[in-house]
């Protein structure tokens, strides 16, 4: 998944700056020139928050102006340099208390099905295909969570493998 961040970022930056100037995002994608999958990138920037339509992987320049500072101490007699520091930590600890409880709750959002993925034992010789027939909404809904997971996008059959794996109650012998 993080490789997504640093191979698309590119890509991302330039959209973002063309929105930014003040282009719709359908100009924006055009003028980017993003390539023959532009669409489903984007759509995929978009299902997981990558900048520029999210706040994950912000660039690490920014254009906006920071007006937290400014408005504080607008709001604070200058005199008084102690209630002015008080009152700047006060904003900052808003401001970061909402940032820091997103990415708890993001890294605490993970799959209950797939904690972290074992690494098992496999050869072309131990390995049997199989198929299953399940509901289609099962598939797509475990899919798209797959999509989103802190742990990294995984697939249907990374899903069912660490299941089978939790089911037998995990045994040691069939780790790498």
């Amino acid at each position: 998944m993080t490789e997504i961040y640093i191979r698309t970022r590119e890509k991302r930056y330039r959209l973002g700056n063309l929105m930014d100037s003040g282009m719709t995002e359908k100009q924006a994608i055009k003028e980017a020139k993003l390539g023959k999958n532009s669409a489903r990138d984007v759509r995929q920037w978009k299902g997981i928050n990558l900048y520029p339509f999210g706040d994950i992987d912000k660039p690490e320049t920014t254009t906006q102006q920071s007006t937290v500072v400014s408005k504080v101490y607008d709001t604070v007699s200058h005199e008084n340099d102690s209630v002015l520091i008080a009152k700047i930590k006060e904003v900052i600890n808003i401001v970061l208390e909402a940032r820091i409880k997103n990415i708890e709750d993001k890294l605490s959002c993970s799959s209950s099905a797939v904690k972290l993925r074992p690494k098992l034992k496999r050869t072309i010789n131990n390995c049997v295909p199989t198929s299953f027939r399940l509901p289609k909404e099962l598939v797509r809904r475990a899919k798209d969570k797959a999509k989103n997971d802190p742990m990294g996008v995984t697939g249907l059959n990374s899903i069912v493998e660490s299941l089978l794996f939790q089911y037998i109650d995990s045994p040691e012998d069939l780790l790498e």
